[in-house]
């Protein structure tokens, strides 16, 4: 793949499933970038830390650590797909990724939430995650407005990550893509 992909896809458009059914991408997880974790919590499953303030502090190298993360990616060829929340609009805008990188933000409609809090909450999320994500995603649609060279895709309830991408040109494979979810692996 000549062209570098980063898809920043807010929470509930299907990261995970692009990746385990494509293996060109990557669903890069941004949150052990933006939070330090107690070691205790760590075996849990992602979507348990998600929302979670009592178990995790601000890391000081944040957002410069995920930008670097996600150029060192990109350069492997795979499709980047990540969580697209306020802390990572505020590295977009600090990013400065060359030419060559296309980048995409995928969100949902605001009047489609109630779906997508169903969704969260049938995969094990805080509630504290559901109602910051309903305050966060109209403030995130309003201000991706604002961005210069992005590419956004609004999805409807019944849409998801995969169909927008193909519906953009964007080759997927099928297979099993990878993920950095592993702090011990993803370079922190």
């Amino acid at each position: 793949m000549d062209q570098k992909i980063l898809v920043f896809a807010f929470p509930g458009t299907g990261k995970t499933f692009a990746t385990q059914n494509f293996e060109n991408t990557c669903d890069f997880e941004s949150l052990y970038y933006i939070f330090d974790y107690n070691k205790d919590v760590l075996h849990w499953h992602i979507d348990k830390h998600k929302g979670r303030d009592d178990i995790r502090v601000k890391s000081p190298d944040f957002p410069q650590n995920y930008i670097n993360a996600i150029k060192k990616e990109l350069e492997k060829g795979r499709i980047v797909i990540t969580p697209f929340m306020i802390n990572n609009l505020i590295a977009l805008e600090e990013a400065d990724f060359d030419s060559e990188t296309r980048i995409i933000v995928v969100t949902h409609d605001e009047n489609d939430y109630e779906t997508i809090a169903t969704r969260f909450r049938n995969r094990g999320n805080a509630e504290d995650f559901v109602e910051l994500c309903r305050e966060w995603l109209p403030q995130i649609n309003k201000r991706v407005k604002e961005l210069q060279n992005i590419e956004v895709v609004v999805l409807s309830d019944e849409k998801f990550l995969t169909e927008a991408l193909v519906d953009l040109g964007i080759p997927l494979i099928q297979g099993v893509g990878v993920d950095n979810y592993d702090k011990k692996n993803n370079g922190s």
